[in-house]
């Protein structure tokens, strides 16, 4: 695989990679739709609470996963544009 094969191959992966963290936000964001329906629900609200904040620090990690991706992805682009 050429140079730019293996950039191709680089760039793809990291495609891939956001995509499935995206996927995984949207996932998470239905997931704490239903929590928050358990409010609604008369739960014990102190329950409901400690479960959407364990949900939502889920996502965090995956926003964080994809912010490291575009980075990486930004620094090639710039590498291979020369500046």
């Amino acid at each position: 695989m050429g140079a730019d094969g293996a950039r191709r191959a680089l760039f793809d992966r990291w495609v891939a990679d956001i995509e499935a963290e995206f996927q995984k936000v949207t996932d998470i964001e239905s997931e704490i739709g239903e929590i928050r329906k358990e409010f609604d629900a008369k739960s014990k609200p102190s329950d409901v609470y400690l479960k959407l904040i364990a949900k939502v620090s889920e996502g965090k990690d995956s926003f964080l996963a994809i912010i490291g991706f575009l980075s990486e992805l930004l620094a090639a682009t710039n590498l291979n544009n020369g500046q």
